[in-house]
């Protein structure tokens, strides 16, 4: 492996971000690849390097005007790229934040790693602790500093569920300012709720599946078994217990149809608003953190991940749930 190669995983390794290095010498599609349908995707579409030089890039979220605000993990930063692409710095001591999403009423929610907090910043900077958690040793790095949460999902309503990797769990931000566990039994990552509001989908950091959840009205979530087709994976090296390989899925977003988009290391993988497998956009990095859709229309897919910032034209557009507030 080249040491540029190295220089690139070495930040994935220390903040969790990915799977151990081995994990990332993908071999074959263990499933021939599906392309997306033409309503999705035009066939000669590309990807365009929108941003470079950040190693790793993760956590795009979308304002109201399509403009896409997204962090720099190994830099504590998160930037602002406007609709006219000027990039923007915006926080210069993030806290090795992971998760962003806008809020209907105009905030930008984090997860403020290194601090173990949920935080809301307005528009000037100025950021509110919603929850002070505590950091979780990592079990494969006892030396390192920790992690709190890893992604984010804000409804509506206000409604906040984030993803507690290490002690593998979801939880709820209730009323009373309290963390709520309310899945176990995986190791969850990226999340997204479906566009109607009523499911919240799950990825799996070490089985090839999708988990998805019926939501209570008190945030609480009931499991709806194989409601989506299975992941397809590529195998890797040193992978005996799964022969598909493990998925390195990670983040999602949703369009105003109900597809659902999930990043992993076969592509970005679609499935329609019922579960079942709809296709897959190549990656535009060889690990690809997070993806949301921006631009004037919500039609442009941005995606983070190794050393920069991407973006592809799409057919469809995307389903802010800001746009669906009360």
């Amino acid at each position: 492996m080249s040491i540029r190669v190295l220089i690139c995983l070495f930040p994935l390794l220390l903040l969790g971000c990915s799977e151990p290095e081995s994990e990332l010498k993908s071999q074959e599609p263990a499933v021939a690849k599906t392309p997306p349908p033409d309503f999705i995707l035009d066939s000669d579409a590309v990807w365009e390097t929108v941003a470079q030089g950040y190693v790793y890039s993760d956590a795009p979220a979308v304002t109201p005007e399509g403009d896409i605000y997204y962090s720099a993990n190994t830099q504590n930063r998160i930037f602002h790229l406007t609709v006219d692409d000027q990039v923007e710095l915006f926080d210069e001591n993030t806290a090795l934040t992971m998760g962003l999403m806008f809020g209907s009423d105009g905030r930008l929610y984090g997860c403020r790693n290194l601090d173990a907090q949920i935080v809301a910043y307005d528009m000037q900077g100025g950021r509110e602790v919603l929850l002070q958690g505590e950091l979780s040793p990592l079990e494969n790095n006892p030396d390192a500093p920790g992690e709190f949460c890893n992604d984010l999902v804000v409804s509506s309503k206000g409604q906040i569920w984030f993803t507690d990797r290490v002690n593998r769990g979801v939880k709820y931000l209730n009323a009373a300012g309290e963390a709520v566990r309310v899945t176990k039994g995986f190791r969850p990552n990226g999340l997204a709720l479906s566009a109607d509001e009523t499911l919240l989908a799950v990825t799996d950091s070490l089985h090839p599946r999708m988990r998805a959840f019926d939501i209570a009205a008190d945030g609480s979530l009931t499991e709806r078994v194989d409601f989506f087709a299975p992941i397809n994976a590529v195998t890797t090296v040193g992978k005996e217990e799964d022969a598909r390989g493990r998925p390195g899925t990670n983040g999602m977003t949703v369009d105003s149809d109900g597809r659902f988009y999930v990043t992993s290391y076969y592509g970005i993988q679609i499935f329609d608003a019922n579960g079942a497998y709809v296709g897959v956009i190549e990656s535009p990095a060889f690990f690809t953190s997070n993806i949301a859709f921006g631009g004037a229309d919500f039609s442009v897919l941005y995606a983070t991940g190794l050393n920069g910032l991407y973006r592809i034209q799409t057919k469809v557009t995307g389903a802010p749930y800001f746009l669906r507030a009360d």
